[in-house]
């Protein structure tokens, strides 16, 4: 009896152990099939504690003399919530503002007043804050326009989580699916911390970038899925949702300039590189049409004469131009290039040089000899002072010239023995993933275009460490030296290899760039620009940031 015991213990011990080594591998099964929903998962705990910090002030926002719900400390929101309650009564907005513009006008030359439309403002924001109340009526008939405003930033704030997580995450879609869905989720956790974008997100303060930042990710993310999609009718789909969507950007922020030259920038780069092909022309003018027809009907700000002189505007139509020339010119064949030509520089450069200068005498013909200088100089202009340096301007705090050693280090994060460590992480990170778009080329190559890379972000920053009278004040002769050398540098560097690449017909190697990468080296770029012109700008390089950081941090354990 012992014995059989002994042996019934022992089965038993046997079946227990194969019984839960099953089960771990049905677990583990279970887990690999349904990781999507850990992601998403994981994705919703980070936007949860992104809702948690921006809602810490709502019970402080109530008007202790009435009772009744307020805003937060701010001028503009209470501009849009008078506008959303006006809209909710009424359906939709007056055309005068008369208790904005006094008396009734705006622009007077000598007698005659120009009545300001408010159809050429940004009105899209009290619009949705105005819808809001609507629908949260639906569910509690007690909602006021006041508390659809007060909750509506911490709303965007969670949809541009997710908007920025599906961006974050298309631009490693060249990674393992488990590596780029781990960037993204790091990035996105960065992203909901980042105390630049806090005050522009918490409740109470329905300013426009609590809803521009989920247009601009959106917006970018759309873009992605369209040019690199394989398909046509997928690639139409999303590239008409990326310009109703950067459509709907212009339509609540002026801003939407940052996300115009980066598109304009990454596509004449990409056809510079070869990456244009017959399918993503068709898609950029697809997008563009998108874009035209989501902000011409509702806004007078963007007539087709103010988008052809808008220097934002119209380098969209620039690029489109250039390469409707080399569509013409290389693919139909309409005139015949000389191969003597053709053997030294390659098509796309001979179609942008042609393009520049028919546009120079298109212009200069319609616009006068002075338009084109005068572009010039405004482009110089605003990379050095993104903002009017007016007197009302330079009194507003947000407008605040900023520096590195004052303004830069303490806000993106933690300074830790007076190095700030968020920074210098953006920095390494930013140098690592550049290393990763110029992949393709040969050791020597690469060594040259991060060195030069290195010079050209040190000169973008440090150009403007300190206020005067510091030699690098970001004004004086040295900082604007150092400012447009480390430009002039990089372009060379590339142009070098560019050129030496097609002259040793090795020029194939820069259509194997990353369309991804470029898009957001050029994102980054424009960002650092602006954070360099004023404190306000800020935000947006710290809604950049995070990306290069969350790939830093991935990819060295990687490595």
């Amino acid at each position: 009896m012992e014995e059989i015991g002994a042996i019934n213990l022992e089965q038993a011990d046997s079946f227990s152990s194969k019984d839960m080594e099953k089960r771990k591998r049905d677990i583990i099964n279970f887990l690999k099939k349904k990781k999507d929903w850990i992601v998403y998962a994981i994705l919703a705990f980070i936007i949860s504690i992104s809702v948690f910090i921006r809602t810490r002030n709502i019970p402080r926002l109530k008007d202790i003399t009435t009772g009744t719900w307020t805003l937060g400390p701010d001028l503009d929101p209470f501009l849009f919530l008078r506008w959303a309650k006006y809209i909710a009564e009424h359906g939709k907005l007056f055309i005068i503002d008369t208790m904005r513009y006094v008396p009734l006008a705006d622009i007077c030359s000598g007698e005659a007043c120009i009545p300001i439309n408010t159809k050429g403002e940004t009105i899209l924001l009290p619009y949705l804050i105005a819808y809001l109340s609507k629908f949260l009526s639906f569910f509690d008939k007690d909602i006021t326009v006041t508390y659809a405003a007060i909750i509506f930033p911490v709303i965007f704030a969670a949809l541009t989580a997710l908007a920025f997580f599906l961006f974050a995450r298309k631009l490693f879609y060249k990674e393992n699916k488990n590596t780029a869905n781990i960037i993204a989720l790091v990035a996105t956790a960065f992203f909901v911390l980042i105390p630049s974008l806090l005050p522009r997100t918490i409740a109470g303060i329905p300013e426009k970038e609590s809803a521009a930042f989920f247009f601009i990710f959106l917006g970018l993310y759309f873009l992605l899925e369209s040019f690199t999609s394989e398909k046509l009718k997928r690639g139409i789909i999303f590239g008409i949702l990326s310009g109703i969507t950067t459509g709907a950007l212009a339509l609540i922020w002026g801003g939407i300039e940052y996300i115009l030259i980066t598109i304009a920038g990454v596509i004449l780069l990409a056809f510079l590189f070869g990456k244009i092909d017959e399918k993503r022309f068709y898609l950029f003018g697809i997008w563009i049409l998108s874009f035209i027809f989501s902000t011409m009907p509702f806004s007078v700000r963007y007539s087709l004469q103010s988008m052809l002189t808008s220097l934002s505007t119209e380098l969209i139509f620039m690029v489109f131009f250039i390469m409707l020339v080399d569509f013409l010119l290389f693919k139909k064949r309409l005139i015949k290039i000389s191969e003597k030509i053709t053997n030294k520089l390659p098509h796309q450069i001979i179609s942008f040089i042609i393009a520049s200068i028919l546009l120079v005498i298109v212009a200069s013909a319609v616009f006068g000899i002075s338009f084109i200088p005068d572009r010039i100089s405004t482009i110089i202009d605003q990379t050095i002072q993104p903002l009017n340096r007016g007197r009302f301007s330079v009194t507003v705090a947000e407008n605040k010239q900023p520096y590195f050693t004052s303004d830069w280090a303490g806000e993106f994060g933690p300074i830790v023995f007076n190095i700030p460590i968020y920074f210098w992480l953006f920095f390494v990170g930013a140098i690592f993933l550049f290393g990763y778009l110029i992949k393709p080329l040969d050791k020597k190559e690469k060594k040259i275009l991060i060195i030069s890379y290195i010079i050209f972000l040190s000169c973008l920053i440090f150009s403007k460490y300190a206020p005067h009278p510091n030699l690098l004040d970001g004004e004086g002769p040295l900082s604007l030296f150092v400012y447009f050398g480390g430009f002039l540098l990089f372009i060379g560097s590339f142009g070098y290899v560019y050129y030496k690449r097609y002259k040793n017909k090795e020029f194939s190697i820069f259509n194997e760039f990353n369309f991804a990468y470029l898009l957001y080296f050029i994102l980054l770029t424009v960002s650092i620009i602006g954070a360099r012109g004023a404190i306000r700008f800020i935000m947006i390089l710290g809604a950049v940031s995070p990306i290069t950081i969350a790939f830093l941090l991935v990819k060295i354990p990687q490595k």
